[in-house]
């Protein structure tokens, strides 16, 4: 009886331990199977919606942008008149209409122009045209200073790549002052660029 008693015990334990058992490992093959596979596919669909936010976000900052710069280029276009470079169907014209603006400018500061030569146009990688003119003149140096300042701050854009003064008399106890006689060889360029021929 005590046998059957313990086997009968055994039983219940078995029937409570399956009764509880089967149902908590089902669930956990329900969740591993089914369950864990959705959660993981929504958290990297989560990272992928993160990723694609933090893309967008800069998409926007670059359109951002460039929509300032488009307005900064707009207010740029606003302001050039068109007349920062020598415009010319050649270069030699372009070099021609160089000499005869630095010819007004020194005839403006009172200073005869003694030669003024075209340089040999320059050309580089990014399509530049350079026009350039070697003009000598005399004068005195706040003259020949003033006229600089003038070259170099005018429109069409010009730019002194080399200069050369020398007192005009050879005296060795000339003091220097600003009405001293000077001459001066300025090698000027500008920009050019080419026009349609009519």
């Amino acid at each position: 009886m005590y046998r059957l008693n313990l086997n009968h015990n055994l039983l219940r334990t078995g029937r409570r331990f399956l009764a509880i058992g089967l149902p908590i490992a089902g669930a956990l093959l329900f969740w591993s199977i089914l369950i864990q596979p959705i959660l993981a596919s929504i958290n990297e669909r989560n990272e992928q919606i993160e990723t694609k936010r933090v893309l967008l976000g800069k998409y926007l900052a670059v359109a951002e942008e460039e929509g300032r710069v488009s307005d900064a280029f707009e207010r740029l276009s606003r302001l050039s008149t068109g007349r920062e470079t020598f415009k010319a169907k050649s270069a030699p014209l372009a070099a021609a209409l160089l000499q005869g603006k630095l010819k007004s400018l020194a005839t403006t500061y009172l200073l005869p122009v003694h030669s003024a030569t075209p340089l040999p146009v320059r050309n580089n990688k990014e399509n530049v045209n350079l026009i350039g003119v070697r003009i000598s003149l005399s004068g005195s140096l706040r003259a020949i200073h003033r006229t600089i300042h003038a070259i170099e701050s005018n429109v069409p854009y010009m730019f002194i790549e080399a200069a050369r003064l020398k007192p005009k008399n050879r005296a060795r106890n000339v003091k220097a002052s600003p009405q001293i006689a000077m001459t001066a060889r300025l090698d000027v360029y500008s920009l050019f660029e080419t026009t349609k021929s009519n």
